[in-house]
């Protein structure tokens, strides 16, 4: 089964960034030009800030889109970038050396003049950085294309605890794209036996390839126009002029059929959890941890003909949905230290038990599979995202959620859980448990199935939610 790698670019961002700082921000002259739809900004500390036209944006910004939304930003004089729907991204700048943190979705980049030799500008991934100079094109989170210019694509991993380093270059009409084949399902990190590099692959973009915020942003400039006639004469100019309301149209009616797919998915995966979950039978060093669920599910198991557990004699009953066997969190744990790390959830459901995000980490999970991570912790500063279609199961007693949890996919929360961070739900969240919403923290949007309770000390605005709400 194909899947991407985890990526670590720690290394590359120290060679070609200095530190970042509150004190960067000083100065700037990012803004927030022009918006549709619906666009939330949050500043360095996760706090959500007011929208308004021309804004100035700061070093650790993020920027993010809804449905049928976008969000344009002037990075100065000379350089832009668009955010399509969908999408999120981060701002990351020292002097004159700036970098986007693109998160997902499409994102449109312009630079109107060349670079000097003090500037720069990253467009950085989970798996790439697309160094722009004097160009435009697009990127996602797997994807750079530059349709006019050029620039330099740069993948940094690790295979077998060695340094995997490939750099391309990039010119007006080539595309360049990820790969990585026969890796082990449900396993992203480093180091162990059976994972291979990733390969980077170029090729040339096709008229049908540009995505609808590129075929915009063309028809809107005949500069550009005349720039593709004269660089990318295979590209049709007219075609995309006149096909780019269409292409609109059509990722928006995909965007909605997802949209459904995955309520459908929810609404089935919720059905299912509610019937199965109380027959688990949990590892043993998490039983003592969940006395008080134990106790009141023992009654109804006891007529179950399941084999009793003794302390000294292991037990032989079957248990059909635990995974063959957790995953290496500790390899997690050390990708994590890394800055960011990567779990990509096709194939079997993997455990990792036991992860902490700290302070200035972040961990994407992606994929169309489901991940469970027992005893979770987000400090204060880490950011975990689940995207659309992954699924994170979280269990356990006393967990914090201290930094902030973004979800496009699916959260399945059974664990007693203190929410003084902040959670953006843009997905679904069902909750079994006890979820208390500190002072000060708060759980906004989406969908929130809750068969448990919430107490909502603080901000609690989802845009559905049923069962047991206590505000306090």
């Amino acid at each position: 089964m194909k899947r991407f790698l985890s990526i670590f670019l720690a290394v590359l961002l120290l060679c070609s960034m200095p530190a970042y700082a509150a004190s960067d921000a000083v100065g700037t002259t990012i803004r927030l030009a022009e918006t549709s739809g619906t666009v939330t900004v949050k500043d360095a500390s996760g706090k959500t800030v007011n929208v308004r036209s021309e804004m100035r944006l700061y070093n650790g910004y993020v920027i993010e889109t809804g449905a049928k939304s976008s969000a344009y930003i002037n990075l100065d004089d000379a350089k832009a970038i668009k955010l399509d729907s969908s999408g999120k991204c981060e701002l990351r700048k020292s002097g004159k050396k700036l970098e986007i943190y693109l998160l997902s979705g499409n994102l449109f980049f312009n630079v109107d003049k060349p670079l000097t030799s003090n500037e720069s500008l990253n467009i950085r991934t989970s798996t790439m950085v697309t160094g722009v100079r004097g160009s435009f094109g697009w990127v996602n989170p797997f994807e750079s294309c530059l349709l006019h210019g050029h620039s330099i694509v740069t993948y940094l991993g690790e295979m077998l605890g060695e340094l995997q380093i490939e750099s391309m270059e990039l010119q007006s009409g080539e595309s360049i794209r990820l790969t990585v084949q026969d890796a082990i399902p449900g396993e992203t990190v480093p180091g162990e036996p059976g994972q291979v590099q990733g390969k980077l692959e170029k090729s040339t973009i096709r008229t049908e390839d540009i995505p609808a915020v590129a075929a915009e942003e063309i028809a809107a400039d005949p500069e550009k126009q005349e720039q593709l006639q004269q660089d990318v004469p295979t590209l049709d100019v007219q075609e995309i002029i006149e096909t780019a309301p269409e292409k609109r149209a059509q990722e928006e009616a995909r965007e909605e059929e997802k949209q459904q797919e995955a309520a459908e998915a929810i609404a089935e995966q919720t059905k299912e959890i509610g019937e199965s979950e109380p027959e688990h039978v949990p590892p043993e060093e998490f039983k003592e941890e969940q006395p008080a669920q134990t106790a009141a599910q023992k009654p109804d198991r006891e007529p179950v003909e399941i084999a009793p557990v003794s302390p000294s004699v292991p037990s032989t009953s079957p248990e059909p949905v635990k995974p063959q066997s957790p995953a290496n969190s500790s390899s997690l744990m050390a990708a994590l230290q890394n800055g960011s790390a990567t779990l990509y959830t096709n194939g079997t459901p993997t455990v990792y038990e036991n992860v902490t995000v700290g302070a200035g980490q972040t961990l994407n999970i992606v994929g169309t599979g489901r991940v469970t991570m027992p005893n979770l912790i987000i400090e204060a500063g880490g950011m975990v995202n689940v995207s659309a279609g992954a699924t994170l199961v979280i269990s356990g007693t006393d967990l914090v959620i201290r930094g902030t949890l973004t979800n496009n996919g699916t959260v399945s929360s059974s664990a007693d859980m203190v929410l003084s961070g902040t959670t953006v739900n843009n997905g679904n969240y069902l909750n079994s448990a006890t979820l208390a919403i500190a002072p000060g923290a708060s759980f906004t949007g989406g969908t929130v199935s809750n068969t448990g309770t919430v107490i909502a000390n603080g901000t609690f605005s989802p845009g559905a939610c049923d069962g047991v709400v206590i505000r306090n």
